[in-house]
């Protein structure tokens, strides 16, 4: 299922081969892919432990990605992951440097994720718009949260017009 959902519409006319952690599995196109692993180590903020992928379909392509396993729970409003009590400490993180603007090298990006875990923070939004997926995987590794976000904010709107005002929206949806 979880092959289907990912690969979509090739799944129909293919055979798919997954490699998890050097195990080998091979299923036909209306096969469902259940992989039963032993012993799962859990992602969690101190212990990111993340599980390499491969999916192959036929001689068509080659997906590789690294996935974690967690358990997360809301109880009496306190987030528990994998059983435990856990405090959320967070930043808010612009991509965005003075000299050379806002496409960050992966190095820059590197250097974000190590000073973020050094700070002891372990969630960052990614202020006004997604993050180069780089850093996500750079954030999965080092066991940080991510909050990714999209540009929906109204900023523009309050500046131009100096105030909320629901009628606006009416005017600027028929005068785009």
């Amino acid at each position: 299922m979880f092959a289907s959902a990912l690969l979509g519409a090739l799944v129909e006319e293919t055979e798919l081969e997954y490699v998890l952690d050097g195990k080998e599995y091979v299923f036909a196109k209306d096969d469902e892919l259940v992989i039963d692993v032993k012993e799962i180590k859990l992602w969690s903020i101190e212990e990111p432990n993340m599980y390499h992928i491969i999916v192959k379909i036929d001689e068509l392509d080659t997906y590789e990605f690294d996935y974690g396993f967690r358990m997360i729970k809301i109880i009496d409003n306190q987030l528990y992951l994998n059983g435990k009590l856990t405090k959320i400490i967070g930043l808010n993180r612009h991509q965005a440097y003075p000299h050379i603007g806002y496409a960050a090298p992966k190095n820059m990006q590197v250097i974000d994720a190590k000073i973020l875990k050094d700070l002891g923070v372990n969630l960052v939004r990614t202020s006004h718009y997604p993050a180069d997926p780089y850093f996500y995987e750079l954030c999965d590794r080092n066991g940080i949260y991510v909050m990714s976000e999209s540009d929906l904010e109204t900023h523009g709107v309050v500046r131009q017009h100096a105030r909320y005002d629901t009628k606006i929206w009416g005017e600027i949806l028929a005068h785009p």
